[in-house]
């Protein structure tokens, strides 16, 4: 998924600046420690793998991890991400990411990869949807760590 590589970034004129290291080491020494997971089965639709909604602070979700191992040759799995950025405001589209074929096409033997995670303040919502092949059940895991 994709991956901005920010380290620092202003947020206001003049002298208040947001560390995003400083955020991320905050957060980390700070914050408590979230997971869960479970397993999904898919049905062509598009359906809500994780949901973070309106936390309390800035949270991160830190990974998601999927299992590919039942996908076989013709499957096609989309991930999506949204995240909302302001008070009131929907969820957008922020990354659309697909695994094609057996193993979700992961070389080398793995089954496991890691489809998205990051900075949210607002809501971010992760979703799954089979658009190829046949449906199959993921077992999957997040960890989260927030206020």
């Amino acid at each position: 998924m994709r991956s901005d590589g920010l380290t620092r970034q202003s947020v206001a004129p003049g002298s208040v600046v947001l560390d995003i290291d400083q955020m991320s080491d905050n957060l980390n020494s700070t914050g408590v420690m979230y997971e869960t997971g479970g397993s999904i089965t898919t049905t062509g639709a598009e359906q809500t793998l994780l949901i973070m909604d309106d936390p309390l602070g800035i949270a991160l979700v830190s990974a998601v991890i999927v299992d590919f191992d039942a996908m076989v040759g013709g499957d096609t799995i989309v991930f999506r991400t949204y995240y909302r950025i302001g008070p009131g405001l929907g969820m957008q589209l922020y990354d659309y990411d697909s695994w094609v074929g057996a193993d979700g096409g992961l070389a080398n033997g793995e089954k496991l990869d890691t489809v998205s995670g990051g900075y949210y303040r607002y809501g971010y919502r992760l979703t799954i949807q089979r658009t190829g092949g046949v449906d199959h059940a993921f077992p999957w895991a997040a960890w989260m760590i927030g206020e």
